[in-house]
């Protein structure tokens, strides 16, 4: 939100309201997380997800052990307006980056400012 420039007060406070807004946001993703019990997230292509400790198990399973091939785990897709679930399965653990949860608020706070715009 970029108001008329007529004086440097006017962007003090245009900083001041964007940093209000990311801060809502932020609050927003880390009340989900945390409802939601994720512990583990990841990127595959352009989504964000997260999965509970249930989920970092099976995963860790996925990727150590062979016979897993039937294996699934359930996870919730952040980058959605509505966070989705979406189950993963062997064939995409070759797709998943694990990443962490600082680079998953800033990754989402980023994506979210780019749909408003």
């Amino acid at each position: 939100m970029e108001s008329p420039h007529f004086s440097d007060f006017r962007k003090e406070m245009d900083k001041w309201d964007t940093y209000l807004e990311n801060e809502e946001k932020e609050n927003e993703l880390r009340n989900l997380i945390n409802s939601n019990g994720l512990v583990m997230f990841f990127q595959k292509n352009d989504s964000v997800f997260g999965c509970p400790e249930e989920g970092r198990i099976v995963f860790a399973k996925m990727k150590s052990e062979e016979g897993m091939d039937d294996a699934n785990f359930m996870t919730l897709n952040l980058t959605s307006d509505e966070p989705s679930r979406y189950v993963m399965q062997n064939k995409d653990l070759d797709d998943i980056k694990v990443i962490d949860l600082e680079d998953v608020i800033k990754k989402l706070i980023k994506n979210k400012k780019k749909k408003k715009s």
